[in-house]
């Protein structure tokens, strides 16, 4: 009688599939958070990188504006008394007006950035498709498993 109360019995059943839905839906979950997150960080990323070039173009700008107004009032008063003054105005215009026309070539338009958003949209539709499918294969597996 003793050794049939220390008898253990084993089970050799597999470990139950809903734990495997479970962990599939888990992952899926954790998958589309990620995709949410990285394509909000991108975007993030993209939105401020062209509001500093934006800054930087209206800053050159005014900058450039305001050395040409100088040399205007110059030559305006005729007070120019050396002729390196009006060398190095124009040295300074002229470096400036090539910085306006590198950051506006480097700069992205709202063009570009409308492609992008859509870009984005686009994606996170076939995103939410195949969510909506990966729900309905869980479902049809949870049904499967409750009628067998």
């Amino acid at each position: 009688m003793a050794t049939l109360l220390h008898k253990r019995t084993m089970s050799t059943s597999s470990p139950s599939s809903s734990s495997w839905v479970n962990s599939a839906r888990k992952g899926l979950w954790g998958f589309l958070f990620g995709i949410t997150v990285a394509g909000g960080t991108g975007v993030y990323y993209v939105l401020h990188q062209h509001s500093r070039a934006s800054q930087s173009l209206l800053t050159t700008v005014d900058d450039v504006q305001g050395e040409a107004n100088k040399v205007r009032c110059y030559t305006l008063f005729n007070r120019f008394e050396d002729e390196n003054l009006v060398r190095n105005y124009t040295r300074k215009i002229e470096r400036l007006e090539r910085d306006v026309d590198t950051l506006k070539q480097k700069m992205a338009t709202q063009e570009q950035i409308a492609e992008l958003k859509v870009e984005i949209e686009q994606y996170f539709a076939s995103l939410l498709a195949e969510q909506k499918e990966l729900h309905q294969l869980v479902k049809s597996l949870n049904k499967g498993k409750d009628t067998s």
